[in-house]
C-alpha cells in the first residue's frame, strides 16, 4: 500500500468564479437538507 500524504495550505485568494461555485454548492446542500443546520439559504449580497 502506498503512503498517503495530506497537506494543508493557506488560502491566498479566491476568484469570483470559485466563490460563486462554492456558494452554489452550499446553497444546494442547504436546500437538500444537509447544509450545516440551515433551514433556508441566506440571501446573497
Amino acid at each position: 500500500m502506498a503512503d498517503v500524504k495530506t497537506a494543508i495550505e493557506p488560502l491566498e485568494e479566491v476568484s469570483d468564479e470559485d466563490l460563486e461555485d462554492l456558494s452554489d454548492a452550499a446553497e444546494s446542500a442547504i436546500l437538500d437538507g444537509g447544509g450545516f443546520g440551515w433551514l433556508r439559504p441566506p440571501p446573497r449580497a
